[in-house]
């Protein structure tokens, strides 16, 4: 009888919230046709019809897909057992790092060429475009333009759409004072995290209403040259300033994340009422426990996040894509460090007094750690690190061959930074971005390489690639010209190897314990 009464309980509720979706979306559907009425009675000509009926078709196709995303979240969640953090790999280190006693004059130095063995590995490249969003930056009142004599198909990202209010909020962004449209009228927060609630509430959220704080997101997305991580940060900024009920602000993030185009979950505990945010990574991300959804591993964005088992709202939204980790440097505030003097053993005259960005430091310190080193070596060196330091290196490689520049920029390199490891200066292993070992008294093999890597590209010109033996990462380059030493052939390329962490040795030079060893290759 108890199970009759609960079942008929159910269906009541269903229909209930049947009508307030369909009601929500009647309204989001009213919403875009009244705006596609108010751009035909506008007559600008040919070229804003086209984008008012391009408008009015998107808004439809996002309504319906936030009711077809509605209607799935109010079923029974699915049950998954969390998997451990993957393990950051330990492997041992030069605790001191060989030094090479060079014998006569180094630019002179004959090395025998050594083909050294090796296999290519891909670490997957990441990526820095966006994906597609649900909505669009607001760039401002609707100018009209003259019409196009044959426009092209509008994109997503091409549609105007104005904020639902004036009002904003401010908040902190590693040091810099942001803002996006809200309205105080719209906080909200959950009563519980079931799934009628919570079905209920999203409806309600993607009415419009928020299309405002959504577009002012987006904006900084592009104007703050936002990677995935860095977004997904800045709209858990905005959440955190905009509401009070943490579930609220989980729940809005995701909201937001999906209509950015981004592959999120939501997952509540089997026994807590904490909502929990699931994304999905291209790469590997250790410290975050995580749940093999598919193909995709969903990493739970809370370092406290374990438990025994999570219910999860396991469906796609439209056109999803998965987080990159490549990291680009976002546009925030410059607060310079102190200065640091490094200087090259051998080659006085490569010497700078080197400072980077606080603010900068601050948001790589919060970054996930994770083993692709071409998505540290690619994230290239902040504006205020390239201008203390490049300067000084340019003077001091000017006029220089590719060879000379090189032996400058690998001695300055290996004898301007202390070494140490990881696991000695922080407890962990850890690779850091180039403006890192720049900042922090130590540094190791890997980073100096990823410094290297940045330093010969941007102020040579030349290609590098990583090489990586257990336990150690060099890099090898490849010269315009013919020269000695242990090399690889890479894609019909000749590239010579050069160790940023065998100290005072030179191009074309292995360091000992890995002559003959077989690398693995990494392009960057």
């Amino acid at each position: 009888m108890k199970s009759r009464i609960a079942i008929c309980v159910l269906l009541l509720f269903s229909v209930i919230l049947y009508g307030q979706n369909k009601k929500s979306y009647d309204r989001l559907k009213e919403k875009a046709e009244k705006k596609f009425e108010k751009f035909e009675d506008r007559k600008f000509g040919k070229y804003d019809r086209f984008k008012a009926k391009a408008y009015y078709r998107f808004e439809r196709f996002r309504a319906k897909a936030n009711e077809r995303y509605a209607e799935f979240m109010a079923k029974a969640w699915s049950k998954y057992d969390p998997l451990p953090p993957m393990e950051r790999p330990i492997e041992p280190k030069p605790v001191i790092p060989p030094v090479y006693i060079p014998e006569g004059d180094e630019m002179d130095l004959d090395i025998p060429d050594y083909e050294i063995p090796f296999e290519e590995i891909d670490l997957g490249s990441g990526s820095l475009t966006a994906p597609d969003p649900m909505i669009v930056p607001d760039d401002g009142p609707d100018v009209p333009q003259p019409p196009a004599p044959e426009p092209e198909p509008v994109r997503p990202e091409d549609v105007p759409v104005s904020p639902e209010t004036d009002e904003a909020i401010y908040f902190d962004y590693y040091g810099s004072t942001c803002s996006v449209p809200a309205a105080s009228e719209f906080r909200f927060s959950l009563q519980d995290i079931s799934e009628p609630v919570l079905s209920a509430a999203w409806m309600e959220v993607s009415d419009g209403r928020f299309n405002g704080m959504l577009s002012g997101c987006l904006t900084a997305r592009r104007d703050m040259n936002l990677c995935d991580w860095a977004y997904m940060k800045y709209v858990e900024k905005v959440t955190d300033t905009y509401l009070m009920d943490d579930n609220a602000k989980v729940f809005l993030q995701h909201y937001i994340l999906t209509q950015s185009g981004y592959k999120t979950r939501l997952a509540r505990p089997e026994y807590g009422t904490e909502l929990k945010l699931l994304v999905a990574f291209d790469e590997i991300a250790y410290d975050f426990v995580y749940i093999q959804l598919g193909n995709d591993k969903f990493y739970v964005i809370d370092k406290d996040g374990s438990c025994d088992s999570y219910y999860v709202y396991d469906a796609p939204f439209e056109n999803e894509y998965s987080m990159s980790l490549e990291a680009s440097r976002p546009v925030i505030r410059d607060v310079p460090t102190d200065y640091r003097t490094l200087a090259s053993e051998m080659y006085p005259s490569a010497n700078a007094s080197v400072r980077t960005n606080s603010n900068l430091i601050e948001f790589y310190n919060d970054y996930p750690v994770n083993s692709n080193w071409n998505l540290y070596a690619n994230a290239s060196l902040s504006e205020e690190a390239r201008s203390t330091l490049y300067p000084s290196l340019r003077k001091a490689i000017a006029g220089k061959s590719d060879y000379e520049a090189v032996e400058i920029l690998l001695n300055f390199v290996q004898t301007s930074l202390e070494y140490m490891t990881d696991d000695e200066q922080f407890g962990y292993e850890r690779p850091l971005f180039p403006d890192e070992s720049l900042y922090y008294p130590y540094c190791d093999c890997e980073d100096r390489s990823i410094l290297f890597s940045v330093l010969v590209r941007e102020l040579v010109g030349l290609d590098v690639v990583l090489l990586y033996y257990p336990g150690h990462l060099a890099t090898a380059v490849c010269f315009n010209s013919d020269v000695s030493g242990d090399y690889l052939t890479v894609g019909g390329r000749k590239y010579v190897v050069c160790d940023p962490t065998y100290i005072n040795a030179n191009v074309g030079m292995t360091m000992p314990q890995y002559k003959g060893v077989k690398a693995e290759v990494v392009r960057l």
